[in-house]
């Protein structure tokens, strides 16, 4: 670079800063949610500074999932405090005693979680979270020390516009909850951004009824085939970070080998700037207990993910990395393979599913082991496999009807109702 050229640079430089330098936003950081594979798939987490969202149909886990991560970030950050905003049990007392039992099965600080069941508009939910963020701020700047805040909000498809209860003609509101969610957005996630504040939005799928039958058919984030989320509005399509969503799929029993009374659920990612979209990964559900890290991890050993599937066609052979979990008579092992040479490097001491969670918290060497098993199971067969693996099947499987249909029959049902599923074989 010429001497003229480095001037110029310089001026630029002394221009942007004194000009925009207020409206640079620190880096925002990320808080694990403490399951490896889902943390992994998420590129570390959830990422600061812009809002998560995720969606779901109802009764599949999402303010349980978001509960459980609320008592990670306080675990994770030590000067932290959640702002829960809650606008669908405001009307409902038995919810508030559901959410007291929730906070207290994930051991979360009462006195570190502000918990708001209120009637609120959109607009007044925005209100609400600029005066979270501006306090926030003062109180940093009075201390000297950084505090962080996760705002929730539960849920977007329940909040109604600030028009919809003085509306005497329901046409007259049409379409304008979308606008005001739109007009606060913009304000909301410079906000958030310049603050690095978390949050997470929590929404609903719901059918998407099609008016013209000739018009063409348009795939975007929030939207899957004939689902879309139940706030499918161009602008939060946009201004989210990162976005999943959640599907039951087995259901378990406290008879199967896992001894959890729950599901299987799919957490699929619909849109991440952290890393890359578009791919699927199980997780044990327990209803009371919600994500349980050491089974979800396990099950990742020891099955192909339903995107997995898709790409190799079922084959476990194509995999880049192999599954991990043998049987050997009537109990398991954990076999580690050298990524590099496929030979098997260590093994486990024999072990039942439902003595694994005992087995891996007293045995410090199984615990060694497992850790290394999964760690070396999410880098070749996540970052190395579904983020990299056959880049041009992955691209094309957004938008494959057939892997649309496949999970569109997982929605579906749960979408209606309370789906009936079937007991899962060999857990």
């Amino acid at each position: 670079m010429s001497k003229e050229a480095k001037v110029l640079k310089m001026a630029f430089d002394k221009i942007l800063q004194s000009k925009y330098g207020h409206t640079v936003a620190p880096p925002s950081y990320c808080t694990p949610f403490g399951i490896r594979t889902l943390d992994t798939l998420l590129g570390g987490g959830l990422t600061s500074s812009l809002p998560f969202m995720i969606s779901s149909p109802p009764e599949v886990g999402k303010s349980t999932l978001t509960f459980q991560f609320c008592s990670q970030f306080l675990q994770t950050h030590e000067d932290s405090i959640v702002a829960y905003i809650d606008t669908e049990a405001s009307a409902n007392a038995g919810e508030t005693g559901l959410v007291e039992t929730r906070i207290q099965t994930f051991g979360i600080d009462s006195e570190r979680i502000m918990y708001n069941p209120i009637v609120a508009n959109v607009k007044e939910v925005f209100e609400l979270c600029h005066d979270l963020i501006d306090t926030k701020k003062k109180m940093e700047d009075r201390s000297g020390k950084e505090i962080k805040l996760l705002i929730v909000w539960d849920s977007v498809a329940g909040t109604p516009s600030s028009k919809d209860a003085a509306a005497d003609d329901p046409k007259s509101v049409i379409g304008y909850k979308a606008r005001e969610i739109t007009h606060h957005l913009s304000s909301l996630k410079t906000a958030l951004a310049l603050n690095r504040s978390c949050m997470i939005m929590i929404d609903q799928v719901r059918a998407n009824m099609k008016i013209d039958m000739f018009a063409a058919e348009e795939q975007s984030t929030g939207s899957f085939n004939n689902f879309k989320a139940a706030t499918n509005i161009s602008s939060l399509q946009h201004s989210v970070h990162q976005w999943i969503y959640m599907s039951k799929a087995a259901r378990l029993l406290p008879s199967d080998g896992f001894g959890v009374d729950g599901f299987i659920t799919n957490i699929h990612v619909e849109k991440n700037k952290t890393a890359p979209s578009g791919s699927s990964i199980p997780l044990v559900f327990d209803r009371k207990y919600g994500a349980i890290p050491l089974l979800s991890e396990y099950l990742f050993m020891r099955d192909m993910t339903k995107t997995e599937n898709k790409l190799t066609k079922k084959t476990e052979s194509k995999l880049t990395y192999p599954l991990l979990v043998q049987t050997v008579g009537r109990s398991k092992v954990i076999n580690i393979v050298d990524p590099d040479t496929n030979a098997i490097i260590e093994t486990s001491e024999k072990f039942t599913e439902r003595n694994l969670i005992d087995k891996y918290n007293e045995n410090v060497e199984f615990k060694r082991i497992f850790d290394r098993a999964i760690q070396v199971s999410v880098q070749q067969r996540i970052v190395k496999g579904l983020f990299r693996m056959e880049a041009a099947s992955i691209q094309e499987q957004v938008g494959d009807p057939e892997l649309q249909q496949e999970m569109i029959a997982e929605i579906e049902p749960q979408v209606q109702q309370e789906p009936q599923l079937d007991q899962a074989p060999d857990l």
